[in-house]
């Protein structure tokens, strides 16, 4: 077959500040080392510690569900070794604490005693029962929680029906396909052209007279691919898709079977490329979100599928519900913690009802950026003379009157020979093409190529939503303009955003040296070594970064005291605003900011920022008359518990010595009430 055109996306190098995630269309016979993709930006500090990566679903819950079960192990152990155990060391306490592979068959409601609070009584297919105070309905996108609340879902139900065709290649296959044979040099699938590395292409959109469809290579080495094949009911049915079928389409797709020619061969008796089919399954693309994400009691809460359905096109369904979950599990221990001790500083209604104000319109933007990818897709299809529209037009004209009046089994027939004159026109990207044929074919790749050169292909990267996302910005950041989703990351000290990154020195400033990092926190923490650093570590999700630095179970709120170079005596005002964040009951923990080591001891650690990276991103964005050019101010900034900066606020160092200064001490208060209150929903 032709390969029609080839794109590189920036996933293999740390994205920078600026850089867009468009992708480049490779010219003919040539090669674009990843690194050039954005030369402009080769100056430009890194966003992140990390780079995109492409992990499949069903291998990420397999990680999650061997780290649920380690921590469980682990804490059970620490529990016995101090002599709280309940059960030996040799027995695993996952069984007890972790229910995989059952499921919820039916839900309802009663009252505490005495408290009359609501509590939640799930019945499982194992018989069990079990009763809770809270429940998060992560229970995918048909949601039986989500439907016994009656909560609707809204947006677009059925946008395009699909199967999936799971499937892995054996060794022999793996390697073909994986460029390192030169058995089947015209296969499309075979992209390996990196000095030799596995270097597998992650999507390949496939036009032939047998097969349209995408191949999404998830493991090419061990062989892990899933295909997706338009899918239209009621005129196909699975019948149409038996898996000897579905096998010719996936030889097809791959551009090589064991009786062609080119490698036949190489083919030996015992069959030496072979894959088997894992799983077939229809499924159907929606663009959904949820109602509401909290029930009216407050008890039940919507978080990953269940709360919110994309196309696939982009990766933006695991990686959305992911941060659901990292802005929920912190309201909701902070949440239980509170009831315990009967305090009534937060309530369900107000910090869950925080989360639905968070997350809501984050999944809304998301859908509708997914939307776009997938019409990306269809421009291509467009460009190969495929219009999507045309087997939606067909099946309205076949459920027609009078067509309508024929048999079902007849309309199939008359849908299935009409899907196979549409594609026949693809033939001429066939290897052996006759000369008219390839000129039609010529046609096709000049049309895909234009596209691809345009920008026209479908992003891996999105820069601006994927790290830029913020909460509680005006309309929450809503950008419906096409040409800005692979805009590039711009970080900002803004209420909302994700304190961004920035490399600072670690330093125990109450023993005068650098903090001593354990073996788990370098692999975590430290970012890189720069001339005069000794431990560095990422400004990014700070504070969950100072948990395992302090060994603080809890969720922490992090108050940053930024200092200026210009203001001599800093260690007495952290000290001072140390004090008042003692007041509040919420677990806080300051960690000033200086530019220089301190030269007084401070009880705590403190951050060295040497090129003041972070004030300055501060004062770009302060407000008019909030911050001035005195540089004897501090910024004292605000950060929750999953990383996202609560409040930002301005007090000038001089007003701290000086007898007629109007309430010094209440602006730090107030700075930390602001943030508080904001993160908890007391708005």
């Amino acid at each position: 077959g032709r390969r029609l055109g080839r794109v590189i996306h920036p996933v293999r190098e740390p994205l920078k500040v600026g850089q867009s995630g468009d992708a480049i269309l490779v010219p003919h016979n040539e090669t674009i080392i990843e690194s050039n993709l954005n030369a402009k930006h080769d100056n430009a500090d890194i966003v992140s510690t990390c780079r995109p990566a492409h992990l499949a679903q069903n291998k990420f819950v397999s990680l999650l569900l061997d780290e649920a079960r380690r921590r469980l192990d682990e804490l059970h152990k620490d529990d016995a070794n101090k002599g709280n155990g309940n059960l030996a060391l040799e027995d695993s306490i996952s069984d007890e604490y972790l229910r995989y592979d059952e499921e919820v068959t039916h839900i309802s409601e009663s009252k505490d005693f005495p408290s009359q609070q609501p509590i939640i009584v799930i019945e499982t297919s194992k018989g069990k029962t079990y009763h809770t105070r809270y429940l998060v309905a992560a229970d995918g996108v048909h949601s039986p929680t989500r439907k016994h609340y009656h909560i609707p879902m809204n947006g677009e139900a059925s946008i395009q029906d699909l199967i999936n065709v799971h499937f892995r290649t054996n060794e022999a296959l793996s390697k073909l396909l994986m460029g390192n044979s030169t058995t089947n040099p015209t296969s499309p699938i075979s992209l390996n052209e990196r000095n030799g590395e596995n270097n597998q292409a992650m999507l390949h959109f496939i036009y032939n007279s047998k097969l349209v469809g995408v191949f999404v290579c998830h493991d090419g080495k061990n062989g892990d691919w899933v295909l997706q094949i338009p899918f239209f009911p009621p005129f196909q049915t699975m019948d149409d898709f038996t898996e000897e079928k579905v096998r010719g389409m996936i030889w097809a797709g791959l551009g090589i079977h064991p009786t062609n020619d080119n490698i036949a061969s190489t083919i030996n008796s015992n069959d030496e490329y072979r894959f088997d089919i894992l799983s077939l399954r229809p499924w159907t693309m929606s663009s959904l979100v949820a109602q509401k994400y909290v029930n009216d009691s407050n008890t039940v809460v919507l978080a990953g599928d269940a709360a919110h359905a994309f196309p696939p096109a982009g990766g933006f369904g695991m990686n959305t519900g992911l941060q659901d979950a990292h802005n929920l599990a912190w309201r909701l221990t902070l949440l239980l913690k509170n009831e315990a001790s009967g305090s009534s500083l937060i309530n369900a209604k107000s910090i869950l009802g925080k989360y639905e104000r968070d997350r809501k319109p984050i999944a809304s933007q998301n859908a509708a950026l997914s939307v776009r990818n997938y019409q990306r897709t269809l421009r291509i299809a467009r460009a190969c003379y495929l219009d999507a529209q045309h087997p939606q037009l067909l099946i309205k004209l076949l459920d027609s009157p009078p067509i309508n009046f024929l048999p079902l089994h007849s309309r199939r027939e008359m849908f299935q020979k009409l899907v196979q004159v549409a594609m026949m026109p693809l033939r001429s990207l066939e290897a052996s093409s006759t000369a008219s044929k390839s000129l039609h074919a010529n046609y096709i790749e000049s049309n895909v190529r234009a596209i691809l050169e345009s920008g026209g292909s479908l992003p891996l990267v999105f820069p601006s939503s994927e790290i830029g996302f913020a909460y509680d910005e005006e309309k929450n950041n809503w950008n419906p303009n096409a040409a800005m989703d692979t805009a590039g990351y711009v970080p900002r000290v803004k209420v909302g955003h994700r304190l961004p990154h920035v490399v600072v020195e670690v330093f125990d400033a109450s023993k005068d040296q650098n903090v001593c990092l354990t073996e788990r926190d370098v692999a975590s923490m430290k970012v890189h070594s720069e001339k005069g650093f000794s431990d560095c570590i990422s400004l990014a999700d700070i504070s969950s970064q100072l948990r395992q630095k302090l060994s603080v179970v809890d969720p922490i709120f992090n108050l940053l005291p930024v200092f200026s170079e210009n203001i001599d005596d800093r260690t007495n005002t952290a000290k001072l605003i140390k004090s008042i964040a003692d007041e509040f009951e919420m677990n806080t923990v300051v960690t000033p900011v200086f530019p220089k080591r301190p030269r007084s001891k401070f009880e705590g650690v403190v951050l060295v920022d040497k090129n003041q990276k972070l004030y300055t991103l501060a004062k770009r964005e302060a407000l008019p008359g909030t911050a001035d050019n005195s540089n004897d101010q501090i910024a004292i900034i605000m950060v929750r518990p999953d990383g996202h900066v609560a409040s930002v606020s301005w007090i000038h160092e001089a007003y701290a010595n000086d007898n007629n200064s109007y309430n010094y001490s209440d602006q730090i208060r107030g700075a930390i009430k602001d943030g508080l209150a904001h993160s908890i929903g007391h708005e």
